[in-house]
């Protein structure tokens, strides 16, 4: 971009009156006139863009540049606004101004952004809407804002969307600060009100980053807003190399916490705090934090979706990807109040699992559930607490697979709940190709009728303690358990070898070896894997099945022996295909109170390989979309 000499335009600016133009949206008003024909449209002074105005800067034989330059200000003056330019430069003291209620604009680039100024849509009665898309880069190094401090209005929208690298080197924030609205404490005069805005930036291409150095802030006291990061095959969340190494946050805190989505990527590498969580002061329930489509996950900071302490429910963080998950930060999701349910962890993960930190989701009420799920090696180094705070609370579950490597427990796992009759008691379910727990550690599922279960296939090494309050069952493979830690009650333990081993005999063609995506190679992929095979142990049982009078689900469509009378057996039913239903079996065909997707022994002689093309997609995001505003909702 051919930038004309700064002090040409400051003594301009000097020498020319500071005129609030009248809502104008011609060239010829909003532009000064002596740069137009070097291919620059400079405001140097205040100008006013009338409701409804589109400025074309294309529609010349070379599309004109749109320089803010300092001490000028760009006023939105209503809804409605589009420009379309080339490039778009803000200058230092430079401001692009959302001016009244509602104001919007829309802009068309077809180069690039840089902005070092100020972009304020904020209005006490609601923020505007920013929306720009550029076919080049994209920087951003002056504030970047759209809040309210009304209780009953929302923050605005910020949309950035670029078609190569998008740099965040300032604050971005589309928050509401509303204490209370005419006397009423709760501040909640209207659906949504005082609540957070919405901030989507997305990077269009196969060379493109997104890369975030500053805080991104969408809190709100009705609730936190939604922050939706996507399509770059990199995306980058954590400190700036150039001051200081400051690590930012996320933040989407409110009286129930916001949702942060990070979509289509091939690697999200995030050293940055992440907060959802519920109103301290008040109650609500913790936010969503999700992963999906994405490749490799990296997470250093902190990550908290927390319940507001006087009740509501622990959040959500719900991962699925194709490589690698690493978690070396604490994540916290716990309930609130006297009645509030702990969260959810929901990962799965093609490849390989790490977790380095601890995870926490304590409740006095309804407990919480951790699935980790992986096609190799999981290593949890991490404690992880899932169990009753103080002496009330059922215990919560854990689920860990890796279903074609090794299970690694070097820390505490913890489910423990009340010693009293609850609906919903402690379990730990484990299984992998091989499971080692390290001398020192402990699981804990006491209370209850607590269980624990373990699957080793070929070997089983427990060096840790295992205690549960009904029952503790081992199985593997002959000859593959080892047992040294302290067990109570005294475990029950299964020699099967009907279990397919996981190690593929030398000359063995790998279509003949186990499949973990198939294991029973009826071509559809197990449920733990976010696919539609709620069995993936017995061939008969998949949604292409028929369903049959025998108290199991054949179908997978999430009911039993549906279309006949009590006591009919042997006829045929229902077929399930087109059914999302992911229901669990267990070894008595009895349908489980949780995903239990390892009933324990396979045949002996189930069919290998896998005819399926690719991992089904994840039937669990249909319910985490509903998070989603209608404003990342539009982006196909």
């Amino acid at each position: 971009m051919a930038r004309p000499r700064q002090w040409i335009l400051v003594l301009l600016f000097m020498l020319t009156p500071t005129v609030a133009w009248g809502d104008v949206c011609s060239v010829e008003d909003v532009c000064n006139a002596g740069f137009l024909e070097s291919g620059e449209c400079d405001i140097i002074n205040v100008v006013q863009l009338a409701e409804g105005c589109v400025l074309d800067l294309t529609t010349g034989e070379d599309p004109l540049d749109l320089n803010i330059n300092a001490w000028a200000s760009l006023q939105v003056m209503g809804g409605g606004v589009t420009i379309r330019a080339h490039d778009l430069y803000i200058s230092t003291a430079g401001t692009l101004i959302g001016a009244v209620p509602g104001a919007g604009i829309n802009i068309e680039l077809s180069g690039r952004m840089v902005h070092h100024g100020t972009i304020d849509f904020s209005h006490p009665d609601g923020g505007g809407d920013f929306w720009v898309s550029a076919e080049g880069e994209m920087t951003v190094s002056g504030n970047l804002l759209a809040d309210t401090s009304s209780a009953d209005s929302t923050a605005g929208t910020i949309d950035l969307t670029a078609g190569s690298h998008i740099w965040i080197k300032s604050e971005i924030s589309a928050k509401s600060t509303a204490i209370e609205s005419d006397g009423d404490e709760s501040g909640s005069d209207g659906e949504g009100s005082g609540a957070g805005g919405t901030v989507l930036i997305h990077a269009r291409g196969g060379a493109t980053t997104i890369n975030i150095y500053s805080t991104i802030d969408v809190s709100g006291p009705q609730g936190g807003g939604t922050i939706m990061l996507s399509g770059a095959p990199l995306i980058t969340v954590g400190p700036n190399p150039e001051d200081g190494w400051t690590v930012p946050d996320l933040i989407l805190d409110g009286r129930s916490g916001g949702a942060l989505w990070v979509t289509d990527t091939t690697n999200a590498q995030f050293n940055t705090n992440i907060s959802a969580d519920g109103d301290p002061s008040d109650a609500g329930n913790g936010g969503a934090i999700v992963f999906a489509r994405v490749g490799t996950v990296e997470a250093s900071g902190q990550i908290s979706a927390n319940a507001a302490p006087h009740g509501g429910n622990g959040g959500t963080l719900w991962m699925d990807t194709t490589k690698t998950v690493t978690i070396d930060s604490e994540v916290s999701l716990n309930g609130g109040g006297l009645h509030g349910s702990a969260g959810v962890v929901d990962i799965v993960s093609l490849e390989t699992v790490t977790i380095n930190g601890n995870i926490s989701l304590l409740s006095r009420g309804a407990p919480g559930s951790v699935s980790i799920v992986s096609v190799d090696d999981l290593d949890s180094d991490g404690k992880i607490n899932v169990h009753k705070q103080g002496t009330e609370g059922s215990g919560g579950s854990v689920l860990m697979a890796s279903l074609g490597g090794t299970l690694e427990i070097s820390e505490d796992l913890d489910v423990r709940g009340v010693v009293a009759p609850s609906d919903l008691s402690a379990l730990v379910d484990l299984y992998a190709c091989d499971i080692t727990t390290t001398a020192g550690t402990k699981i804990d599922a006491t209370g209850y009728e607590g269980t624990v279960h373990m699957t080793g296939i070929d070997t089983l090494t427990l060096n840790g303690d295992i205690l549960a309050g009904s029952s503790i069952s081992l199985r593997s493979r002959p000859g593959a358990l080892t047992l040294t830690g302290t067990n109570a009650p005294e475990p029950e333990v299964t020699e099967d070898d009907g279990l397919q081993t996981c190690t593929c005999s030398a000359g063995t063609a790998p279509e003949d070896c186990r499949n973990p995506l198939d294991v029973d190679g009826d071509d559809f992929v197990t449920h733990l894997l976010r696919g539609l095979d709620c069995n993936d142990h017995d061939a008969s049982i998949n949604p292409a099945a028929v369903e049959v009078a025998d108290g199991i689900d054949n179908n997978c469509d999430g009911q039993i022996d549906e279309g006949y009378d009590p006591g009919d057996t042997g006829d045929t039913g229902d077929t399930g295909v087109g059914d999302t239903g992911t229901p669990a079996v267990d070894d008595s065909g009895e349908p489980d109170h949780k995903p239990d997707p390892i009933p324990g022994a396979s045949t002996g002689d189930e069919p290998k390989g896998c005819g399926c093309t690719a991992v089904p997609s994840p039937g669990g995001l249909a319910f985490l979309l509903a998070l989603l505003p209608a404003a990342v909702r539009r982006r196909g």
